[in-house]
């Protein structure tokens, strides 16, 4: 494809704040990333990124990738996914598919961004630019109004137009090199996110992996800089907040199903990652969307 005939099809637009390590990610399109605010990590297939504001990362399809935030220091994003093209069968929600992988994706449909760097920095002037495209673009998506799909494509083609400009001038994130055991770790990432709601047995993870424990522990720290239990409790607090917010199951059941050995176990682990009991976490959840709620207005009777 070259650039005449890039026409963006922009799937789901969100600005949320990353806060410690998250899971494993794996998206069946591609995704543009801002960081408004934060310094931190973004490990992506055997690299790893140095990211702090104003920069700019582009995800191509089915590339598994972790991010990694300071301490105490939540890393601010504006996220898009898009695909390159509008696909009448690939509308709504996309499934992730089974049997692919982000080398079996670049076999049959190749890599846009491969001459490109995956991390670019936006210079102070334009950054400002960047954000009031992406909020006019949130705004027309929040707010359903007619016709956005031609601002979110014409929206989308001027962040990409400032991506490639911005890599002509080498403004790119600062990494460090590949870990040749890379192979090795994304086969113990899969493995866990596969199997967190077991009692995980590390020496089955690293069996998997096909590295020693101790090996395997020794590069996953150095790699993620978090310890595989650490990653696993991660793995689990994320699924157990999505069921928190979702439904109205008991802490006991959703510790069970996430995982963990016992509620007990469960709201330690959950306080000492979140900072907060998973009681406080759902009357959070309940408080913010009674405020989203509109208020009834009362009619007047004539």
């Amino acid at each position: 494809m070259i650039l005449n005939e890039l026409s963006p099809y922009v799937r789901d637009l969100k600005i949320h704040a990353s806060h410690g390590l998250t899971p494993a990610y794996i998206d069946p399109e591609h995704v543009f990333t801002y960081l408004k605010s934060g310094h931190g990590f973004f490990i992506m297939a055997d690299m790893q990124y140095a990211v702090q504001p104003g920069d700019l990362i582009i995800i191509p399809p089915y590339l598994l990738h972790i991010i990694n935030c300071c301490k105490n220091e939540p890393l601010m994003q504006y996220v898009i996914h898009f695909d390159l093209q509008f696909d009448p069968d690939r509308q709504g929600s996309l499934p992730l598919d089974e049997g692919m992988n982000y080398a079996r994706y670049c076999e049959l449909h190749g890599n846009f961004f491969a001459d490109f760097p995956a991390v670019v920095s936006v210079p102070v002037p334009e950054r400002r630019r960047v954000e009031e495209i992406i909020r006019r673009m949130n705004d027309e998506s929040k707010f359903q109004a007619p016709y956005r799909e031609l601002t979110l494509k014409s929206g989308m083609l001027e962040l990409l137009n400032i991506f490639f400009r911005c890599s002509e001038l080498n403004l790119t994130a600062p990494r460090r090199a590949g870990c040749k055991t890379w192979p090795n770790l994304e086969r113990a990432l899969q493995y866990i996110q596969s199997h967190y709601h077991e009692p995980l047995d590390l020496a089955e993870v690293s069996r998997e992996a096909g590295l020693s424990l101790n090996y395997l522990c020794r590069v996953f720290k150095d790699y993620t800089r978090t310890s595989i239990h650490q990653y696993i409790n991660t793995v689990r607090l994320v699924e157990a907040k999505r069921r928190i917010a979702a439904d109205e199951s008991g802490f006991k059941e959703i510790a069970a199903e996430c995982g963990f050995s016992s509620v007990h176990l469960f709201s330690r682990i959950f306080k000492a990652i979140s900072g907060q009991t998973p009681s406080e976490y759902r009357d959070k959840i309940r408080s913010t969307e009674l405020k989203s709620k509109p208020v009834p207005t009362n009619k007047l009777k004539h």
